[in-house]
């Protein structure tokens, strides 16, 4: 399916594949939310209604991003962000911003975006913390990774983390 927008998925993964524990990060990494920030900005970001109400923003949108929110509730608001009840929405409403759309997460949005998804920007967490919710898994042979960059421990940074990009092979890298 060829939505016509640019997906990324951006996300930040510990070695056991954990992203999150009772609605919150399982680490601090300010070096990775700078990143975030630093590629997200004027940008669509899309995600589910719990990653919305984690975010350090008070539930707020995060500014100067066009925020999609999915959500099954009705009756769920986000003041100044955009309000979706299916993925088929999100995809439309990311086409219509007319901007690369970066899908933010939680597990169930990254598993909907991973088939329309070119460039996974991936933070790699070197550690494995407790958690209860999970990346999707990925046969990583349909990817091919272009870029690492390794980060050690500091007073900002928890934990030793790298930054990973990764694309899509298509037909001539295999």
């Amino acid at each position: 399916m060829d939505s016509g927008v640019i997906f990324y998925i951006i996300a930040a993964v510990a070695e056991n594949n954990v992203i999150g524990l009772d609605g919150k990060l399982p680490w601090r990494l300010k070096t990775d939310l700078q990143r975030f920030k630093d590629l997200t900005l004027d940008k669509t970001v899309i995600m589910g209604r719990r990653t919305y109400e984690s975010l350090d923003s008070n539930s707020r949108p995060l500014p100067r991003r066009r925020n999609i929110v999915v959500t099954s509730r009705s009756d769920y608001q986000a003041p100044g962000a955009v309000i979706v009840h299916s993925w088929e929405e999100a995809i439309a409403a990311g086409k219509k911003a007319g901007l690369p759309v970066f899908v933010a997460g939680g597990a169930q949005i990254f598993q909907l975006a991973l088939p329309l998804t070119k460039i996974i920007h991936l933070t790699r967490v070197h550690f494995a913390p407790q958690g209860n919710v999970y990346f999707p898994k990925i046969d990583w042979s349909e990817w091919k990774q272009s870029f690492s960059e390794y980060h050690l421990y500091s007073p900002e940074n928890e934990h030793n983390f790298s930054f990973e990009l990764w694309r899509r092979r298509n037909e001539q890298d295999q």
